[in-house]
């Protein structure tokens, strides 16, 4: 209901459908277009491994993408290892591959609207190694893109908001202003917010 008043009160802004559960997502965009929703709808998250595969419910969310024109974010989390207290995680170019892999493979599979490629933004005071990291991917993908063709419709992602997360409300405020500059000047060209900002 809330996707559909903000559609139709602003029938060109992107908006993204956000869950971590892929066969939501699926479900969720699938509706929007049911009840005739026709902004640009994002679909956010869909969870992507090494060479860019998808699992096979987040593969039933990129068809519905494709399917409707959806755009979608591409988060290559997969690839990270499962390990309590895990500080590094998976390199930084690991995770740009994976994520322009998916990209290719989307494109391919008929996705016609905007791909983001979530960086993997982590909250500095908890995990900093990781917060840099996401910075290191969007370099990646920056010098990656160079030499690989067209570009147009990659957003390289990276959500903000994450950045400040269990710091103190005026150094989060600090920390993600920071990290916002940072992030765009690494070639960032989406940014999630906070609306608390």
């Amino acid at each position: 209901r809330c996707v559909r008043l903000l559609a139709t009160a602003f029938p060109t802004v992107p908006i993204f459908i956000d869950t971590a559960d892929p066969v939501l997502l699926n479900q969720v965009v699938a509706a929007c277009v049911g009840v005739g929703v026709v902004a640009p709808l994002i679909a956010n998250a869909i969870p992507v491994g090494a060479g860019g595969a998808a699992q096979p419910d987040a593969t039933a969310a990129l068809r519905t993408a494709a399917r409707i024109g959806a755009g979608v974010v591409l988060s290559p989390r997969l690839i990270e290892p499962v390990v309590e207290g895990a500080v590094a995680g998976a390199s930084a170019h690991d995770l740009a591959l994976a994520a322009l892999a998916a990209a290719k493979a989307a494109r391919a599979g008929g996705v016609r609207g905007g791909i983001y490629l979530d960086a993997l933004a982590f909250p500095s005071v908890s995990n900093g190694v990781r917060c840099r990291r996401s910075l290191e991917v969007l370099r990646a993908w920056r010098l990656a893109g160079s030499s690989e063709g067209d570009r147009s419709g990659l957003y390289g992602l990276v959500a903000v908001g994450n950045v400040g997360y269990g710091a103190s409300v005026e150094l989060a405020s600090t920390l993600r202003a920071v990290y916002a500059a940072a992030a765009v000047g690494a070639g960032a060209t989406a940014l999630i917010l906070p609306v608390e900002e």
